[in-house]
Parts: C-alpha cells; structure tokens; sequence
C-alpha cells in the first residue's frame, strides 16, 4: 500500500465533516463536540483544558502518564464522560507481540490489569 500525500485524502476529509488537522482554529472548536479523541502528547492539551463548556459528551485522552490529565479533569468537571486510553494501547502492543514472538495467545486481560496497577489509570 502506497502512502498517499494529504492534499489527496482532504477532499474525503471534508465529506465526513472530519478534522483531520489540529489548528488554533479549529481547536477552539472542540467544547462543543460530542465525541473528542486526544492522541496528542502529555502537556499539549493543557492550555485547551479551560475551554471546555459544561456539556454532554466524551473525551477519549489515550495519553497514559500522567492520567488523568489537566484537560480529562477539566472535561470530567464540565460533565463529560472522559475514557482513558490505557486499554488501546494495551491493546496494540498485545497485537504487536503476537508475531513478534509468534504466540498463539497473549494474555490482554492480564497485560491490562497490571499496566492498570502500575499505572494507577482508569
């Protein structure tokens, strides 16, 4: 599979109503969505969590160290419903195993469990 340039997916980005960059623009936009998915890393939310408005909604902050963070606290204040990221990540790195060490089984329920312990996370 060839990567393709992303001038070449925007015009499939703007059919979907996606944000597919992070601007200061459109950052400022995101109080007021239903769903919003942070994969940026540990402190670069921090200046956006006064932003949130109380509402509906969930965030989904994949950050794991330090959790929570500023802006999940702040979201969980304004009422969101905020899920931790934890749990894909442990998921990722049990699928990356599997050939890499080619096991037929590798124990995600445990993995998750002691990242959890460790981690102190929801």
């Amino acid at each position: 599979m060839t990567p393709k340039p992303a001038a070449a997916i925007l015009p499939s980005r703007n059919e979907a109503a996606i944000i597919a960059a992070v601007t200061a623009a459109a950052a400022g936009t995101y109080p007021t969505a239903e769903l919003v998915v942070s994969a940026l890393p540990p402190g670069a939310t921090d200046g956006l969590a006064p932003l949130w408005t109380p509402a509906a909604g969930t965030l989904m902050d994949v950050v794991h160290q330090p959790w929570p963070t500023r802006f999940a606290c702040a979201a969980e204040a304004a009422g969101r419903r905020v899920v931790g990221g934890l749990p894909m990540l442990v998921h990722q790195a049990a699928q990356q195993v599997v050939p890499q060490n080619r096991c037929p089984r590798v124990p995600h329920a445990e993995m998750l469990k002691a990242c959890r312990s460790r981690a102190h996370t929801r």
